[in-house]
């Protein structure tokens, strides 16, 4: 495992390197006793690792130091499927004998969990994707069209829209962590967010939704929203306080505290980009595309303290020339700005290509408070997004 604390590294050390002190375990020997003793015991499936985690964490109070840990965190771990059934333990100890040990413990779990498993453990082949992504060249960086799968868009939404769109940030009232908001009340009803296609909601009342309620934590009732109608910006997100604030009538059911002991803060809805009716399928969508990237899979990103300009990573990208899919690419970010990426929507996937989707652990608020928000988004089609090689960008 790659150490990623770059602090005790010299200027003229290269960006990424191994730990010294990971390659001088011994891999090979402890991966090959707890597989082996897995495989022994009529284990269907093992997988084993071993990760070598460094973390420092430092507290200051008025410029004085309060806390200041630095840790280490070693160990092995086994995976097992058996009967149909997980089996899973770990060790501190970097040993073979540990490792066989954990192999063991795995197997047994997994033993006597099965009489109470209900669904057997099948495991999807590798379709030799990781190989082809590894073997996949470095995209040439320019501007493309975009097919971007929803599980991919719902972060773009969550970041350009559900946090832009909170009245809070607008109005100031919230900019220390993770900023404010371009989209200020005097742009309500006349800011152009995205195309004619673009329809966002906010939804406290979706089936499954993260951010999904009867009430929210002042006693307003949940409720759906419009936020981009037509492409025009056309509602905040609110709770009462911000409400009354920015002279609106009503709050639309978005105060939220994570727990008993803090005070509800104006939090995110579920906010989703709607699908077309009638609309076309993914494999329509890219189609229609003569040059372009297909996008799917979240991975990092990067936004300014006004929700405006931004680049996204993904996990898997493949080539499309002349409508087709022609292998992977690696390397793939995209950049623009909020208002030009959304005004770049050229068509909406219909309710076949529409996935619910969020996230547990959005952070807002000092001393911060986390809180679930939901995502939807059907497959889209982007004209003319410009793509950075994160590898040539790094250099």
């Amino acid at each position: 495992m790659a150490d990623t604390d770059h602090r005790d590294r010299s200027p003229a050390a290269p960006a990424k390197t191994i730990d010294d002190r990971f390659t001088a375990l011994p891999l090979r020997r402890l991966a090959d006793a707890a597989l082996q003793r897995a495989r022994e015991l009529g284990a269907e499936h093992a997988d084993f690792r071993v990760e070598l985690n460094r973390a420092q964490y430092i507290r200051l109070s008025d410029a004085n130091l309060e806390t200041l840990v630095d840790a280490d965190d070693v160990g092995l771990a086994v995976r097992v499927i058996k009967n149909g059934t997980w089996g899973f333990a770990g060790a501190c100890d970097l040993t073979p004998e540990a490792a066989t040990r954990a192999a063991a413990d795995a197997v047994d779990i997994a033993t006597v969990a099965a009489a109470i498993n209900r669904e057997r453990i099948e495991l999807a082949e590798l379709p030799e994707l990781l190989a082809a992504k590894l073997a996949a060249p470095s995209v040439q960086a320019g501007t493309y069209d975009l097919v971007i799968h929803p599980s991919n868009l719902w972060l773009t939404i969550h970041e350009s829209i559900g946090h832009a769109t909170e009245l809070d940030r607008a109005l100031g009232y919230e900019a220390a962590y993770a900023g404010t908001s371009f989209a200020t009340t005097e742009k309500l009803g006349t800011l152009r967010y995205g195309s004619p296609a673009m329809h966002v909601t906010g939804d406290r009342t979706a089936e499954h939704g993260l951010a999904t309620v009867g009430f929210d934590d002042e006693g307003v009732a949940a409720q759906s929203w419009d936020i981009v109608s037509g492409g025009v910006f056309t509602g905040y997100q609110l709770d009462r306080r911000m409400a009354r604030r920015g002279g609106f009538d009503r709050s639309n059911g978005c105060a939220f505290a994570d727990s008993p002991a803090h005070m509800p803060l104006q939090r995110m809805a579920n906010v989703s980009l709607r699908p077309a009716e009638d609309g076309p399928s993914t494999e329509e969508l890219i189609a229609g595309v003569e040059r372009g990237i297909y996008i799917m899979g979240d991975k990092s990103w990067s936004i300014d303290m006004q929700r405006c300009n931004f680049q996204f990573t993904g996990q898997r990208f493949y080539k499309i020339e002349s409508g087709r899919l022609a292998g992977q690419l690696r390397d793939v970010a995209y950049q623009a700005t909020t208002t030009d990426f959304w005004n770049s929507l050229e068509a909406v996937g219909g309710e076949q290509t529409y996935v619910l989707g969020g996230a547990f652990t959005c952070g807002k608020g000092q001393p911060c408070q986390i809180a679930p928000v939901g995502h939807g988004a059907p497959a889209v089609l982007m004209r003319g997004i410009r793509i950075l090689n994160t590898v040539e960008e790094a250099g």
